[in-house]
């Protein structure tokens, strides 16, 4: 068999172990990186350990560490109820709020999974106290979360980054500009489907909140102080996140220990371990292999739809971060040739992003799942796994036809 067909089988079967048997894909991954790597592909130990994304891997650290000082000293939870309280009660705007919210937050460093562990219990709350439905308020949770974190200092983001200049594209602000207009607009038609405009009129009691303490406004600075000097002075986002965390830590804003038990190691592994197998898989052809057989079924007009199908189906079963951008992004350069240069690389790129995030939503899926988790006791979990499992599927059909028509991969 083929050495670049056998690689990408052995993805597949990566992937498919650790969902099947609930094991961190990367971890897995791993494990095969040395049969495929060194007994099947003959390549050297130090060869595949240099394939582990080092980069990445501090910027990923950086940033989750100083959201972690943030979520364990209370500061993010408090700023999520402040900016809900600006409904003024009013239910119909409690959705767009939390919609907006999320985004926001994300984007600013947290990204799209932490903060929809941050807000799940508390949006599922607020569904129960406003009698909002908990299937239309996690889904606007995701939704938004989803278009924040492709912004190029959330975790996601940068990994689309990364993985793009890697194959020589620029695509940070493009990617984040068509998941925000993709998920602004699918937000629209859950939030008409849903009932959103039948909540005109009706309003809901909030309570008093607490002012930030002295660490928390600390904490804030630090925040801003992050963003600055990424978008300002063009600083590591990863090392710039270690300084302001070592500072933070320093001055005894939240405990250490609670901070670095709060980084998303299991995520941040799964990332690593498969990085460094589809690695593997690029040297013995395997990406290239893929490259062709999806670019058989494309023409200039429906690639992009199809790579946004593409990236949901595999992101139902794997990560969308860890695995399908990973996977699907190298392909890009051989797609545009086997298509003739007739696409935009950054459009094919876009696609393969936003077809693997609109997903999300499903239970299946981290951020799904932590929505789940969120809903409080009386709360019918079934119908919220059924309804949060649909609007996965029915988001990333009606992103494939945005795609269709070219409303998704558009240069901005």
């Amino acid at each position: 068999m083929n050495l670049g067909v056998f690689s990408i089988i052995i993805i597949f079967v990566a992937i498919a172990i650790g969902f099947w048997k609930n094991i961190n894909t990367g971890l897995i991954s791993l494990a095969f990186a040395l049969i495929l790597g060194q007994f099947v592909g003959g390549l050297e130990p130090k060869d595949i350990i240099n394939m582990w994304p080092t980069n990445l891997f501090f910027m990923l650290v950086g940033v989750t560490l100083l959201f972690s000082i943030a979520r364990a000293n209370g500061t993010l939870e408090l700023l999520a109820k402040k900016c809900v309280r600006l409904s003024g009660g009013r239910k119909a705007l409690i959705p767009v709020i939390v919609y907006f919210l999320a985004l926001v937050l994300a984007a600013i460093g947290p990204g799209n999974i932490s903060i929809a562990a941050l807000l799940a219990p508390i949006v599922m709350a607020i569904a129960r106290e406003t009698k909002i439905s908990p299937v239309f308020m996690g889904e606007i949770l995701v939704i938004g979360a989803i278009a924040g974190g492709i912004s190029p200092i959330a975790p996601t983001g940068i990994i689309g980054i990364n993985l793009s200049q890697q194959i020589g594209l620029d695509t940070g602000i493009n990617s984040w500009i068509n998941q925000i207009v993709s998920s602004t607009i699918f937000a629209i038609v859950v939030y008409i489907v849903s009932g959103g405009l039948k909540l005109r009129g009706k309003r809901t009691e909030i309570g008093e909140i607490e002012q930030f303490n002295l660490k928390q406004k600390i904490t804030l600075a630090g925040i801003a102080a992050l963003v600055i000097s990424v978008i300002g002075f063009k600083l590591n986002v990863g090392l710039a996140g270690f300084f302001i965390s070592a500072i933070l830590l320093l001055l005894k804003v939240a405990d250490e220990k609670q901070a670095i038990a709060g980084i998303p190691w299991s995520t941040i592994m799964l990332i690593g371990g498969t990085g460094v197998l589809i690695s593997i898989a690029a040297e013995l052809g395997g990406i290239e292999v893929l490259s062709n057989a999806l670019a058989k079924l494309m023409t200039p007009r429906t690639a992009s739809a199809i790579l946004v199908l593409t990236a949901g189906v595999m992101s139902f079963f794997s990560s969308a971060s860890g695995v399908v951008m990973p996977t699907l992004i190298p392909t890009v350069p051989g797609l545009v040739e086997n298509l003739g240069g007739a696409v935009s690389p950054e459009a094919l790129v876009a696609a393969i992003i936003i077809g693997a995030h609109m997903v999300t939503p499903s239970p299946l899926s981290t951020m799904g799942a932590l929505t789940y988790a969120g809903a409080t006791e009386d709360m019918d979990k079934q119908e919220l796994f059924k309804g949060l499992l649909i609007w996965a599927i029915v988001g990333t059909v009606f992103t494939a036809v945005l795609a269709l028509v070219g409303i998704v991969g558009r240069l901005y």
